[in-house]
């Protein structure tokens, strides 16, 4: 975590934007062409005839993947920096509603589901100020002047 606090924001955004791009796409792949897979690492306790429905959350994981990419080859841009963490705090609540309303969910559908909320909460602060500390009129790193 030291490179998210002592860079410009440049680096913080390369790093958690092409870590987060690896993990959508294989989330997004493996929703889109294994669903049952998916399906059972996180709800073994349901019937997997419904599966179906988990090719459709796969477009939006390739979505993210797809915003995390463009923010990762243009790390210095800090819209692109605030898109992906609009998404990741999109995803709060989302994981939120899922872990007080699932049903069969197994223990690793419950570790993610506790534990991602927080996870994209924290992601999403850490590009907030990754895009704040990039934006042209940031104070310069250091303490303050003129005081």
């Amino acid at each position: 975590l030291q490179v998210c606090v002592v860079n410009n924001g440049r680096e913080t955004v390369q790093v958690v934007c092409g870590a987060l791009a690896l993990f959508d796409l294989a989330l997004g792949t493996t929703a889109l062409f294994h669903p049952a897979l998916r399906h059972v690492l996180m709800q073994p306790g349901i019937p997997a005839e419904g599966s179906w429905w988990i090719r459709r959350t796969a477009w939006i994981w390739l979505a993210f993947a797809l915003a995390q990419i463009r923010a990762w080859s243009r790390p210095d841009d800090p819209a692109r920096a605030r898109l992906v963490a609009f998404l990741r705090a999109m995803d709060v609540p989302a994981d939120l509603t899922w872990v007080l309303t699932a049903r069969g969910v197994g223990l690793m559908g419950w570790v993610v589901l506790t534990t991602f909320p927080l996870i994209n909460l924290a992601i999403a602060c850490v590009l907030v100020d990754a895009a704040r500390r990039m934006s042209p009129d940031a104070a310069p790193p250091g303490p303050p002047t003129g005081v």
